[in-house]
């Protein structure tokens, strides 16, 4: 039998469209606003304090500690976790304002002061509990914005999404990232479409206030023969096995400040001496910008003082982590996949470093986060290409590679 549509069918369409156009302009304007505040204040703490006070990690590290240990435990960590967690079981959050200023405060010193860091885990958390709160103040003005759980997932993934696609420049990316994180195997559409215009409205209120390009980086990536389709392919396989070591390496150092019998002071203090002590030894003035993502596309890394201190900025990112750090190990894994496509060059001289650089992030990425399709879409919008092969190549195998373990630690098979 043929389903015809009635009048109320598309009364309910209309409505639904409204609403969530509405929410997502709402959530999209804070988002922006939100991630400008957080980039303003780290940036302003580089500048005045972190190149100026070698003590500044230590400073950092007590700040982010009262915070945890006296204000709110939440704002440790990764903050994806806590978003998978709170947005799969419909939990009230709980003083979303207080984590709001908490999580924001604890990510701005830890970029700030520690020099170190990452956004995409924080702001997910950040994000979603803007959603929240926009519920809260509905409800204290009588107006109901959700009828069901369902709205209410939908809407912590649209709060997250906002501040995701102009972080990543990636209004599609962003989106499908706050989305597919929350699953190991699946990906619902109910969730999926309003992501998209949270992200997307984010993205557009963004570079209104800021007109200038964020992480979008032209490389001009020359098209893959079918002559390189079967060592693309190995150099995949690889840098998804380098994403599973990835995790593991993150997971020892996790279990170890876990199992650690120590204050959270303690554990920060000992982070922080780390830090500055691995700076002192190898005489460098900071881990901040120690090589942006597109040096890695420009030639092969030969110069082994640099790796030391990428990979050092990378083991550091995952320690600062494990101790309650505020921090996204989102963006240090595209680093990681980045210097392992470029260093598998010196292997495969015969592909082109660029295409290299791209397996190796998207391949390392998927295997990391579990998130293929955000993967592809992500790389394509940060790198202007056009879905190449070498994207769903690496994203693909990396994925396969890495869903028996994902980063992640309560990501379901849903």
């Amino acid at each position: 039998m043929m389903f015809i549509p009635g009048e109320g069918f598309y009364k309910k369409v209309l409505l639904y469209i409204f609403k969530w156009i509405i929410i997502n302009l709402i959530l999209g304007f804070i988002g922006a606003v939100m991630l400008l505040l957080i980039q303003k204040g780290s940036t302003y703490l580089i500048d005045n304090i972190y190149y100026k006070f070698f003590l500044s990690p230590i400073v950092g590290a007590l700040l982010i500690s009262i915070v945890i240990h006296y204000f709110d435990s939440r704002s440790s960590g990764l903050g994806t976790d806590l978003y998978i967690a709170y947005t799969k079981s419909n939990v009230n959050l709980g003083h979303s304002f207080k984590l709001i200023l908490s999580k924001s405060f604890a990510t701005t010193i830890t970029l700030g002061l520690m020099g170190i860091g990452g956004l995409v885990g924080p702001l997910l958390l950040i994000g979603s509990s803007l959603g929240r709160l926009l519920l809260k103040i509905t409800d204290y003005l009588k107006i109901k914005l959700i009828s069901s759980e369902l709205d209410l997932r939908v809407l912590s993934i649209c709060g997250a999404a906002a501040t995701l696609g102009p972080l990543l420049g990636a209004p599609l990316g962003g989106g499908i990232f706050a989305t597919e994180v929350l699953y190991k195997s699946s990906l619902d559409y109910n969730d999926l479409f309003p992501a998209i215009l949270g992200s997307t409205f984010g993205y557009f209120f963004y570079h209104s206030f800021l007109p200038v390009p964020g992480l979008n980086i032209d490389i001009g990536l020359p098209e893959a023969g079918l002559k390189d389709i079967f060592l693309l392919i190995l150099v995949a396989l690889i840098c998804g096995l380098i994403g599973q070591v990835f995790i593991s390496i993150f997971n020892l150092i996790d279990n170890l400040f876990n199992n650690l019998n120590s204050s959270e002071f303690i554990k920060a203090i000992i982070v922080a001496i780390i830090l500055l002590a691995t700076m002192k030894i190898l005489n460098i003035n900071s881990f901040v910008e120690v090589a942006k993502i597109q040096d890695f596309f420009v030639a092969p890394i030969t110069d082994r003082y640099l790796l030391l201190v990428i990979i050092l900025k990378i083991l550091l990112t995952m320690l600062i982590i494990g101790a309650g750090f505020s921090a996204a190990i989102v963006d240090i894994a595209l680093v990681s996949g980045a210097l392992a496509g470029n260093l598998i060059f010196f292997f495969f001289p015969q592909l082109p470093l660029h295409l290299l650089v791209i397996v190796g992030l998207s391949a390392t990425l998927s295997s990391v986060a579990n998130v293929p399709l955000a993967t592809m879409v992500l790389v394509s919008e940060i790198f202007n290409l056009n879905l190449s092969l070498p994207v769903i190549i690496g994203s693909i195998i990396g994925y396969l590679i890495g869903r028996p373990k994902a980063v992640f630690k309560y990501i379901s098979e849903e």
